[in-house]
């Protein structure tokens, strides 16, 4: 969403009317999950992907809580995000990994050579061939080893937008690109050779 994350959204909502009930869904627990392993305060969070009796249960679990505990939801998100804020920021988590990749614009065939600068699961820094123009929509396509991806290295397939594009700082350096992340899947086991 643009200009707001869900929290904010849900703030917002239950600001203008108290009485409001929220259900989080979300495939990043992260944004969710306080600093001691739990959830923050005032979240009731089903994890994707689920399965829809899973959602019924939750839906239902929601609208049976007594309504007197979701009208303070307000203030414990207030208390949740300036916790948040003195200990970190709220944004993805960051990568710094020099990672190859290659990227191509959509609809070309022909792939070029990059390397990563830094990754999250919403966008990404990268070293590319040339000065991509902003709003260019990519393919893009890196292996994440297995300390990142879990137990074995995974292809990660995405489909990203330029955002920001920087000529190099010096004649030796390739330009810097940033791109958000569109859509992207996960391909884990064996990868292929390129």
């Amino acid at each position: 969403m643009p200009g707001m994350n869900g929290q904010e959204l849900a703030h917002r909502i239950v600001s203008l009317r108290p009485r409001t009930k929220v259900l989080f869904m979300s495939g990043y627990t992260e944004n969710a999950i306080g600093h001691n392993g739990t959830l923050d305060a005032g979240i009731v969070l089903l994890q994707k992907p689920f399965t829809f009796p899973a959602l019924k249960a939750k839906v239902r679990e929601v609208l049976d809580t007594p309504i007197s505990t979701e009208v303070s939801m307000a203030t414990r998100f207030a208390e949740s995000q300036t916790r948040r804020q003195k200990l970190s920021p709220f944004r993805a988590q960051r990568f710094n990994l020099q990672l190859p990749m290659r990227y191509r614009l959509v609809g070309d065939n022909a792939w070029r050579e990059g390397t990563t600068e830094n990754i999250s699961r919403s966008g990404m820094l990268f070293r590319a061939e040339e000065v991509i123009p902003t709003n260019v929509q990519l393919e893009i396509n890196l292996v994440l080893p297995a300390e990142i991806a879990g137990l074995s290295a995974a292809e990660v397939v995405c489909r990203g937008e330029i955002v920001r594009a920087m000529q190099p700082e010096q004649p030796t350096m390739n330009p810097a690109v940033a791109a958000k992340i569109l859509q992207y899947h996960f391909q884990h086991g064996q990868i292929p050779e390129a």
